[in-house]
């Protein structure tokens, strides 16, 4: 595998730059996703548990109306239930989730209930002076007024015989006290009967006698409808809707925070996954990246090696096209001129040397040649001595026969 046969050793270090980088931006992009995830997790389980805040503080003021009988937390429990439906109504967008879709319609359920339970409450009255409550006063009161001025005392025990069975079963919600009511109702209207009054009076008291008794038993109807207990009526509902609606939203975040815990899951996994691509790449181009300079190296130490030890001849394949290969190609060539220098050197030195014993050759002959030469000349010079004695004794010679002459 000669992957980074024809790659610089510049190119490979950008490669591997590049490759690093890349894993690098994937791992940053990846963990901003995780970021985003987590942040949007948190924004829900914020949004989430602001509705179970709303909704606890929706029941408070649910219990609160109910002991206080103070209208001022129906506007309370409106704010807060209206809350509830916004964000539910939100995330319902966002998310088509069943669960939201029937918590929405338990608590629209829920908010129903409650106003025709506020509705009720005020029908039957938030104090002993309004609703039914305020009537059946009214009315009592104004047959006491009438039978205290006839001083009637039989009567008057009748009456609050009814008004004792009104306050037993409006103490104790109990509907046994609205048939004692009604047998203690005749025994008044037998009694009241039987009074030896004036008939007009008579008839007003019996008809505030019955105008009681129809305020008491609208009182009881009213109240079981609002629930003689807490599962009944519609207390009941209340109950019901409101323990219906918590299980869903809880079990709509435990299935939103399995999704984003899946969503965390898969993208830390992924971040891991490309971790260790990006070692194991990494890792692998290195070791080629190092084994390739290795090998490059290894070659022109080679060729060293012989030029250092005068051998001209050895030679290594180069494939690749890196910087130290083209030194090491350079390098051979090198040794390639060397080698025929030093051929042609060695060439020349012999020719030198052949042409050197040819001139020593041609001395020798030379100086033979010479020595004989000066031998004949010094023996020319002798004779040219001789010859010069001759003529100098012939000139003698002639002087003397001059002399003699003359």
């Amino acid at each position: 595998m000669k992957l980074f046969s024809d790659i610089t050793i510049r190119k490979r270090l950008f490669i591997l730059t590049g490759i690093v980088f890349i894993g690098i931006s994937i791992m940053i992009v990846l963990f901003i996703r995780l970021d985003s995830v987590s942040r949007e997790l948190k924004e829900h389980m914020i949004e989430f548990d602001q509705v179970k805040i709303n909704i606890l503080e929706s029941r408070k003021h649910e219990k609160d109306f109910m002991m206080r009988n103070n209208p001022k937390y129906i506007e309370k429990f409106n704010t807060t239930t209206g809350q509830v439906q916004s964000i539910l109504m939100q995330v319902i967008e966002e998310h088509d989730s069943p669960e939201l879709q029937r918590a929405l319609a338990d608590l629209n359920i829920y908010i129903s209930t409650f106003k025709s339970y506020a509705n009720k409450k005020i029908e039957i009255g938030l104090s002993e002076t309004k609703g039914l409550r305020g009537s059946l006063r009214k009315a009592i009161k104004s047959a006491e007024a009438e039978l205290n001025k006839l001083g009637k005392p039989l009567i008057l025990k009748d009456i609050l015989m009814l008004r004792r069975r009104e306050k037993d079963f409006l103490l104790r919600l109990d509907k046994k006290y609205k048939d004692k009511f009604e047998a203690d109702f005749q025994t008044m209207i037998t009694n009241l009967k039987a009074l030896e009054i004036e008939e007009g009076i008579k008839n007003q008291l019996i008809q505030l006698s019955g105008a009681y008794k129809d305020g008491f038993y609208k009182l009881v109807q009213a109240k079981e409808e609002l629930g003689f207990s807490e599962t009944l009526g519609l207390h009941g509902k209340l109950r019901n809707a409101v323990h219906k609606l918590k299980p869903e939203i809880d079990t709509f975040i435990q299935q939103e925070m399995n999704i984003y815990e899946k969503k965390m899951t898969r993208t830390v996994t992924i971040n891991y996954i490309i971790f260790i691509l990006i070692i194991l790449v990494t890792g692998i181009n290195i070791y080629l990246f190092v084994r390739s300079l290795a090998q490059a190296l290894s070659k022109s130490s080679f060729v060293l090696e012989h030029l250092k030890n005068k051998d001209f001849s050895e030679r290594v394949q180069i494939d690749e096209s890196d910087e130290i290969s083209r030194i090491s190609s350079s390098l051979q060539d090198t040794m390639t001129g060397l080698g025929i220098m030093v051929g042609n050197i060695a060439q020349s030195a012999i020719e030198l040397a052949n042409s050197s014993e040819e001139i020593s050759s041609g001395s020798d002959d030379l100086a033979v040649r010479t020595s004989e030469q000066a031998a004949s000349i010094t023996e020319t010079s002798t004779t040219i001595e001789e010859f010069s004695s001759i003529v100098q004794q012939n000139a003698n010679n002639a002087g003397e026969v001059h002399q003699t002459l003359n």
